[in-house]
């Protein structure tokens, strides 16, 4: 099993005919866990852990910063079950500051190969999703030429740091440096 979140990778190992684990597996995608299944998950969690139920606010708060990607959600949840007290909304907020400002050399580093034009995309689109980055709205925004913001969007989707989504809107794909952009 090979698994991972960088699609674009994962498509290349097994679905370019020049690399060695060409069609060497079946490819499943799989989507990321529906809010249901997690409150099932965290509620009897916080049962086990302080006794009760966490706030339904408290989800939401959880599942906006993690945006249900796995990784960030445990992260964010390892931060709020170390603590003696079961979690409120502000200390949610909190945890998620704390987390990311800690990580923010991680954050960085991964930023730093982007071009002045792709850094400009994503701190337009941590403001919002967008349906329309070529429109003359989205160019004046970020001050880029359509031929920039095109060459920009494109290489920012091949290394998997933009995605479209379900609403066919271009977002940022990772939740931390959706909020290192908005906060740093």
């Amino acid at each position: 099993i090979f698994s991972g979140s960088n699609r674009h990778l994962l498509h290349e190992m097994f679905g370019q005919s020049s690399r060695p684990l060409y069609r060497l597996c079946k490819a499943m995608t799989i989507e990321r866990i529906e809010s249901k299944d997690y409150v099932i998950f965290l509620q009897k969690a916080a049962l086990e852990k302080w006794g009760a139920s966490l706030d339904e606010k408290v989800l939401d708060k959880i599942f906006f910063y993690s945006e249900f990607h796995p990784f960030y959600l445990n992260a964010i949840c390892e931060i709020l079950w170390s603590k003696k007290e079961i979690p409120s909304c502000e200390y949610v907020d909190e945890a998620w500051g704390w987390y990311v400002a800690n990580h923010k050399n991680i954050i960085t580093s991964d930023l730093i190969s982007l071009s002045i034009n792709q850094k400009k995309v994503l701190q337009s689109l941590a403001e919002g999703p967008v349906k329309e980055p070529y429109s003359a709205e989205f160019s004046n925004k970020t001050k880029l030429s359509l031929s920039s913001i095109k060459q920009s969007v494109a290489s920012l989707v091949s290394k998997d740091i933009i995605f479209k989504n379900a609403n066919e809107e271009y977002k940022i794909l990772d939740p931390a440096i959706l909020y290192y952009f908005r906060n740093f």
